[in-house]
C-alpha cells in the first residue's frame, strides 16, 4: 500500500496542484510549469509531503510550497485506529479540520491553514496544509518554549471561559486510559524482560519496581485528574510539532501542526507532553528540567 501511494504522489498533476497554488497565493496565476517534492515523514500512519515551485502569472513569478499529508488506517499499524475511542483515530485531524474547532484562536496560538481534505479511498484521505516553516531552524530557548506554554494555556483556557466545550464524537475521551489499556501488555511484561542484558541496562530494578507501583496504583490518579474541569488538549505538544512564526502585528506566534491526538481532557495534561518531550527530544538538558518544569508550568497557568 505504501509503495502505491508513493507513486500516486509522484504521479500528481498540475491540474491537481494548480487550484491548491492559487488558493495558498491567493491569486489567479497562470501555470506552475515545475516543482519539486520532498518526503518529510512516511510510515505506518501517514506519509507527509512537501511540493514547491514558482508559479507565473502576469510576468511575476512567485515561490511557492504546500504540504501534503496523507492519513490512512493501515492494516498494519501497531494500534488499533478504526474507532474514535482509539487514541489515534485515523480520520480524527481531517475532521479537525471540517470542523470550526479551530475556527477561533487566542492571540499567538495558531494553525496552519488547510486548502483542501480529499477523501482518496474508504480509508485514505489527503490533507493539502499550508507549509509553515521556520527559517532558520534553531533550537528552541526555554524561554521560547515558555512562550509555547502560555500560548497554549490560553488555547486550553478560552475552552474553559469563553467556548463550550463541543460534543463531536470524533473527539478523543478519556485518553489517559485507552493508552494505559495501550500499553498494558508491555507493562505488565517489563518485570520478565528486565532479564534481558539490554532491557536490564535501560530498567535498573529500581525504576521497574517504580513502574510497577505506578502501574498498580493508576485508578488514583486517573480518579484524581478526572475530578479537574475539561477542556480542549492538542496532547502532543513537542517542538517536532510546534513551528514558530512572526504574525504580521510583529509578535511570536506558536503554529501547531498534528492534530490526530485532539481530546477533551484535564485540564494540564496539555504540560504532559511539553514537559516530558523536552528532554526526551533533547531539546534541553537533563539537569534542567525541574526549572524548565516550573518555568513552563507558570507560564501555562499565566497563559
Amino acid at each position: 500500500m505504501i509503495n502505491n501511494l508513493y507513486d500516486r504522489i509522484d504521479g500528481i498533476e498540475s491540474d491537481t496542484l494548480l487550484p491548491l497554488v492559487q488558493q495558498a497565493l491567493r491569486t489567479d496565476i497562470i501555470e506552475i510549469p515545475d516543482w519539486t517534492t520532498e518526503q518529510l515523514h512516511g510510515g505506518t500512519f501517514g506519509v507527509v509531503t512537501r511540493f514547491q515551485g514558482e508559479a507565473n502569472g502576469s510576468g511575476i513569478n512567485q515561490p511557492w510550497s504546500l504540504i501534503l499529508k496523507v492519513v490512512h488506517n493501515a492494516s498494519d499499524a501497531p494500534l488499533d485506529r478504526s474507532t474514535p475511542s482509539n487514541s489515534r483515530y485515523w480520520q480524527r485531524e481531517p475532521l479537525v479540520y471540517q470542523s470550526d474547532l479551530l475556527a477561533t484562536l487566542p492571540d499567538g496560538f495558531a494553525v496552519p491553514h488547510c486548502d483542501a481534505v480529499q477523501v482518496q479511498a474508504q480509508e485514505e484521505i489527503w490533507l493539502w496544509q499550508e507549509d509553515v516553516t521556520e527559517t532558520p531552524v534553531i533550537k528552541w530557548s526555554t524561554d521560547r518554549f515558555a512562550l509555547a506554554a502560555r500560548h497554549f494555556g490560553r488555547f486550553n483556557g478560552s475552552f474553559l471561559t469563553r467556548r463550550p466545550l463541543p460534543t463531536c464524537e470524533w473527539l478523543g475521551r478519556d485518553l489517559l486510559r485507552v493508552v494505559a489499556k495501550e500499553a498494558e501488555t508491555g507493562v505488565l511484561r517489563l518485570p520478565t524482560l528486565q532479564t534481558h542484558p539490554l532491557v536490564g541496562r535501560i530498567f535498573p530494578p529500581d525504576i521497574v519496581a517504580a513502574n510497577q507501583r505506578l502501574w498498580h496504583e493508576r485508578e488514583h490518579f486517573f480518579a484524581a485528574v478526572e475530578q479537574l474541569p475539561h477542556t480542549i488538549c492538542h496532547r502532543d505538544a513537542n517542538r517536532r510539532n510546534m513551528r514558530s512564526r512572526t504574525a504580521d502585528d510583529g509578535k511570536i506566534e506558536t503554529v501547531v501542526i498534528d492534530w490526530e491526538d485532539v481530546a477533551i481532557a484535564p485540564v494540564g495534561e496539555e504540560l504532559a507532553a511539553l514537559i516530558i518531550l523536552a528532554p526526551a527530544l533533547r531539546e534541553i538538558p537533563l539537569h534542567d528540567v525541574d526549572p524548565f518544569e516550573q518555568l513552563v508550568f507558570d507560564q501555562y497557568m499565566a497563559g
